[in-house]
């Protein structure tokens, strides 16, 4: 998922692979969530020369002033390289960009901002500056998915696909592809809409952290399995799915209960969360979704 300001890339082989603990700008929060890693890669990613090498990000330019196309003043950035490419091509965007929001996209500030660049890296063209520039965006893309699966043992080039969606994707999916291995790339016709597309038709549903601990203190400290699995089953009874607050209106009630473990030295901690989850009364059809657009 490649937009803006960074790139958020998942590996799918079956299920939805969860963190039960995990660290936010240095934080620890421990609660279940998906695994999804994060690098500082997206379209408006500054690109810039050091003196001694060329680097992309993690700086981004932003909506506002945003890439040097804009017209708005903003620094050279990866969006600004797909221009100068050709990849993207002004008159197949709106006029909407300028200090009044009523321009086209300027390619010209694009070709000035590169071709000094060029001068000062020294012995070489605009173009292959450009091409230079997206190919660390890539290598940094190509990083972050080798970090979420080659590290942990998954192979990419046994049937693996690529899928590519997000406002930025599409220039870039499949020169990442081609950094993996990976012989097989998907953009849907939504990809620069599936998260939005995601959020409107997935299941909606409440996730009980309080409940949660109460009834893993119902279930702790019993090492026969027979004893813990009656315990559990007990779980909707200590958690109360029909209280006053049983979640979103159409929701079904309690449908699984997720086991987290965590060891810390000679100690082994249990929690048992109970996830209230189901097709909720909020999530549109197929055939209501283009109507409420």
């Amino acid at each position: 998922d490649m937009g803006g300001t960074s790139t958020d890339v998942s590996h799918y082989a079956g299920r939805l692979e969860r963190d039960n603990e995990t660290i936010v700008a240095g934080t620890r929060i421990r609660a279940p969530m998906l695994r999804i890693h994060t690098v500082a890669a997206g379209g408006g990613s500054i690109c810039r020369w050091d003196g001694a090498r060329l680097l992309v990000g993690p700086e981004s330019a932003g909506a506002n002033p945003g890439p040097a196309a804009y017209g708005r003043g903003g620094p050279l950035t990866v969006t600004d390289c797909n221009v100068l490419l050709g990849k993207i091509q002004p008159d197949h965007f709106p006029k909407l960009f300028g200090p009044n929001g009523d321009q086209p996209l300027d390619r010209d500030i694009v070709v000035q901002k590169l071709a000094a660049m060029a001068a000062d890296v020294g012995n070489i063209t605009a173009e292959a500056l450009a091409e230079g520039l997206l190919a660390i965006a890539v290598q940094q893309m190509a990083n972050a998915i080798k970090r979420i699966t080659i590290a942990r043992g998954h192979d990419l080039t046994q049937g693996y696909s690529l899928i590519g969606f997000g406002g930025a994707a599409g220039q870039h999916v499949c020169l990442v592809a081609d950094a993996l291995g990976v012989d097989d790339v998907l953009v849907t016709a939504v990809g620069e809409f599936e998260q939005m597309v995601g959020l409107v038709g997935d299941e909606h549903g409440v996730l009980d952290l309080e409940a949660g601990a109460r009834a893993g203190r119902g279930v702790e400290g019993h090492r026969d399995r027979a004893v813990a699995a009656e315990a559990l089953e007990r779980v909707p009874e200590l958690v109360g799915v029909h209280a006053s607050n049983p979640g979103p209106s159409g929701c079904d009630h309690m449908k699984s209960v997720v086991e987290t473990s965590r060891d810390s030295g000679a100690s082994h901690e249990r929690t048992w969360m109970p996830i209230r989850v189901g097709s909720c009364a909020l999530t549109p059809s197929a055939a209501e979704m283009p109507a409420r657009w």
